[in-house]
């Protein structure tokens, strides 16, 4: 665990702490995201909608957009952010958050049932999206460096 090791570039000798390889976090973070998508379209089929179609891309969006999550936006943003970060951060937990719970109100002539499926919707919808543009917008500039 704790080799001593000499880099390359320099003589300076320092400890090599194990790292699990890259290849086992995706590994991870897609099983991860695929259970907890499995569980909510499953959930929701069960409980709230017994759509298949609808249960299915549900959970989809979900797993897609929690896998994103783990590999985007936990390594590129930080509660420190700059105003010029945090803003977008809040415009975007706002119009998320307007869509949900207003845009599905419950003054729709709809059940309880669907409303929270369709806000669950809502939210996979949204955080597949975000981490989408996010990688478009940090995968050129990760290559290049």
């Amino acid at each position: 665990m704790g080799d001593t090791f000499v880099t390359h570039h320099t003589t300076k000798v320092t400890k090599a702490v194990w790292k699990p390889s890259e290849c086992m976090h995706r590994a991870l973070s897609w099983t991860f995201s695929a259970v907890i998508g499995s569980a909510v379209g499953g959930a929701t089929y069960a409980w709230l909608v017994a759509d298949p179609m609808f249960a299915v891309m549900l959970g989809l969006f979900w797993a897609l957009g929690i896998a994103l999550s783990l590999r985007y936006l936990a390594r590129y943003t930080s509660p420190g952010d700059d105003w010029q970060t945090a803003r977008w951060s809040g415009a975007a937990g706002g119009l998320m958050a307007g869509a949900a719970t207003l845009g599905i109100s419950p003054t729709l002539p709809i059940t309880s049932d669907i409303r929270l499926a369709l806000g669950l919707f809502v939210l996979g919808v949204f955080l597949t999206a975000l981490n989408i543009g996010l990688a478009l917008g940090l995968e050129p500039t990760t290559r290049q460096s």
